[in-house]
């Protein structure tokens, strides 16, 4: 999912907080507001794609390559057959499905607060769990060179990194929690969790089975966006930043803020409505920032990888790496467009698959001789 968010140029710490705010909570306000969401300015979006797929498969072959780790979670692991493939990508949409569903009915029950919780909970427990799983991979990888200069010490390590990281994300929860967060950290966030979960995916999953998980996700993605739970979910952050927006500007009016703190909250609760002309495009464009869920760079990495340590071929994985990036460039187009939330992972996702099939026939033109 990517999304435009609002125009607001202070690194945003959640709720109104200067000192004749206090009786004023509004829930998270935007998605900006969300543990799950990466914000980058539309000029620089392919830095953290790029990132988070070299990363995620960089580690993936290190879990398969060199810590010799087979994992196939795959509810049927028979990749021979279609049906099975099918229920492969099939089964986690409809549990992931049920799961929006109930998100859906507890935000209308206690309000949004309820999914920045879930978001936040879900986010940073993957993380640790991402960040200890691969602290095993490296003990596997380096066990005899451990051997060789003291196992001992390396256990020791071993606990440390583990007690260690849960304190680190308990206290990054609490900091989060406690709007305390800026942007840049929670894009930090964010980015290693897809990093560390797209990773796991990309080694965890036969590649038929990857494939048609992606295309199963990309139909639902389409789904709840447009006519779904998530859809919905977003128009009540616009709701809700909009009714926010209102009671700001009467307050700024009766003149209960300084001069100071209304410019603050005049550029904060500003909508991004306007259509700018042909001299203002540039500067538009340039200062624009976007959206991206955690989810999409999960699949983005996820798919990489999987094609990468299935075939170890690298002129099939930079096709793959290309097909995805179009796709998302495609998706920014169509968002800057309609200027609404818009699914992430239909165009990337078919575009990378398409690109994989376009590589493999490359390579077998080239072994029969015709390249």
């Amino acid at each position: 999912m990517v999304e435009i968010p609002e125009n607001s140029e202070p690194e945003d710490h959640g709720s109104v907080t200067t000192k004749n705010k206090s009786n004023l909570s509004y829930g998270p306000l935007s998605f900006n507001e969300i543990l799950g969401t990466f914000r980058i300015k539309l000029i620089h979006i392919y830095f953290p794609l790029l990132i988070c797929i070299i990363a995620a498969t960089f580690l993936s072959w290190l879990t398969y390559y060199k810590a010799g780790i087979e994992i196939n979670v795959a509810p049927f692991p028979d990749e021979a057959n279609v049906g099975e493939i099918i229920l492969n990508g099939l089964i986690p949409v409809l549990i992931s499905a049920a799961f929006i569903v109930i998100i859906w009915l507890l935000v209308k029950r206690f309000g949004l607060i309820v999914f920045k919780i879930i978001m936040g909970v879900l986010v940073l427990f993957y993380s640790w769990y991402g960040f200890t799983f691969f602290v095993y991979v490296f003990y596997i990888i380096f066990y005899e060179s451990m051997i060789a200069i003291n196992e001992g010490f390396f256990i020791v390590l071993l606990d440390i990194l583990f007690y260690g990281s849960a304190i680190f994300y308990l206290i990054i929860g609490f900091f989060f929690f406690r709007n305390k967060l800026t942007v840049n950290q929670k894009n930090l966030l964010v980015l290693s969790y897809g990093i560390f979960i797209g990773a796991i995916i990309g080694v965890s999953l036969p590649l038929w089975s990857i494939f048609s998980l992606a295309i199963c996700f990309s139909i639902y993605d389409l789904i709840i966006v447009f006519k779904g739970p998530l859809g919905k979910i977003w128009e009540l952050f616009q709701e809700n930043q909009q009714k926010a927006q209102e009671d700001i500007q009467k307050r700024i009016e009766s003149g209960e803020f300084s001069e100071e703190e209304s410019n603050e909250l005049s550029e904060k609760f500003l909508l991004q409505n306007a259509e700018p002309n042909d001299e203002d495009l540039k500067k538009f464009v340039k200062d624009l920032k976007i959206e991206i869920g955690s989810g999409d760079l999960i699949f983005y990495s996820a798919l990489v990888a999987v094609v990468f340590i299935t075939t170890t071929n690298w002129l099939t994985t930079l096709l793959v790496i290309i097909g995805v990036l179009s796709g998302a460039g495609m998706t920014i187009y169509f968002l800057l467009k309609k200027k609404r939330v818009l699914p992430a992972l239909p165009f990337s996702m078919f575009f990378g698959i398409f690109m994989f099939f376009l590589g493999q026939l490359i390579e077998y033109l080239i072994a029969i001789g015709i390249f």
